[in-house]
């Protein structure tokens, strides 16, 4: 059997890297903002024994059967994932939201169908829940501090979109679109709104410390001048201004934001179009690609092996779903094709990473994927 199509059932406790994995959980603990999501430049040492291993991936879903029934239909298209250690994680998406205790393998429903697009998890019990009404001005941000038992409401009244969510260390951060966004440094007890609109995502790298100003980066869907072309704005004192950083004319609209460290980042556009900069955004490049595809999700360590998914949700034109680098974007190979969608990444270590999506059918159904090397 191809290595890279081969599953397993065994939970992830038991799989022989867990002890590589559980150091690289402790080092972004220590990383303060690099909390959830890895990123910062402490994951190189241990990444840099296992660069060279080959690729694999095992593939469920929120149901683990594929198949729906009468009391518990297809849970169909994931949103997005996250995970607070290797066992606890949740999901989300149209299908409703999830919760798993053993890495991903099984799934328990913690809320019903609906437009849950975005989460994130600041504690093993806490978790921050971002709905929203596709095509309609109305969204909600929900909390909870009890395991999902009980939520209140954050901002009421005053979101209208829900394009990304982001908790790092004391950030909250609400991304609303053509709408105002808002951003908290003190938890998510007062907010202040973003001073410009068409924010849709944005990347918080985990290696400069939050007493030195952490940095961050928003990616935006163009401003009233140019609606349609992307625009980065770069903060270095945690949000408290901003700085707009020159990319090239005549770029497709974007789609997806991620940074590796302070420095190394990349934005995914439509058209298969790549940018990546070395130096915090003051230059940017256009990098190969072998799809003229949206590009929809970014993930990359500090030694430059990543993932790009790309929009692979249409029948009849279904391909390569998920692109696998291991030198920055230079150059890519096909890791995972066919009735597969790929629309978030998630890693707490160097060497794995879920992807959650869909699998587009006539009966479509919802897609949780393990990375590993």
């Amino acid at each position: 059997m191809n290595p890279a199509e081969s599953r397993s059932t065994l939970p992830l406790r038991h799989r022989p890297w867990a002890l590589l994995i559980a150091l690289g959980v402790w080092l972004a603990a220590e990383s303060g903002y690099g909390q959830g999501q890895w990123q910062g430049m402490e994951e190189a040492e241990a990444a840099a024994a296992s660069s060279a291993r080959p690729l694999h991936y095992w593939i469920t879903n929120t149901n683990t059967g594929g198949k729906g029934s009468e009391s518990e239909p297809v849970h169909d298209h994931l949103w997005d994932v996250f995970f607070w250690n290797r066992e606890i994680g949740w999901a989300c998406g149209f299908g409703g939201v999830f919760q798993t205790r053993d890495g991903g393998w099984h799934w328990i429903r913690k809320k019903p169908r609906g437009g849950w697009y975005h989460l994130q998890m600041t504690g093993p019990r806490e978790i921050w829940l971002l709905e929203g009404v596709h095509g309609q001005p109305q969204a909600w941000l929900w909390h909870s501090t009890d395991d999902g038992r009980s939520w209140s409401e954050v901002l009421p009244g005053k979101l209208r979109s829900a394009s990304d969510l982001v908790c790092r260390g004391n950030l909250r951060a609400v991304l609303c679109g053509d709408f105002t966004s808002f951003w908290s440094l003190d938890r998510g007890e007062t907010w202040k709104p973003l001073p410009f609109t068409g924010v849709i995502r944005a990347a918080v790298p985990g290696d400069v410390r939050p007493e030195a100003g952490f940095i961050a980066y928003v990616l935006c869907a163009g401003g009233p001048q140019q609606p349609r072309a992307p625009q980065v704005f770069k903060s270095t004192d945690s949000g408290r201004s901003w700085k707009e950083l020159v990319l090239f004319q005549g770029l497709p609209w974007p789609r997806t934001i991620f940074f590796s460290t302070s420095l190394e980042g990349w934005i995914g556009l439509e058209d298969g179009v790549l940018l990546a900069t070395k130096d915090g955004g003051e230059s940017w490049r256009r990098l190969p690609f072998p799809e003229r595809r949206a590009i929809q999700a970014l993930w990359f360590d500090s030694l430059g092996r990543g993932y790009a998914a790309v929009e692979n949700s249409q029948l009849g034109r279904l391909g390569t779903a998920v692109f696998a680098t291991s030198d920055g974007g230079q150059t890519w190979r096909g890791l995972l094709d066919g009735a597969k969608n790929v629309n978030a990444f998630f890693s707490l270590g160097p060497d794995s990473v879920w992807g959650v999506g869909s699998v587009p059918g006539y009966v479509g159904n919802d897609l949780v994927v393990f990375f590993e090397r």
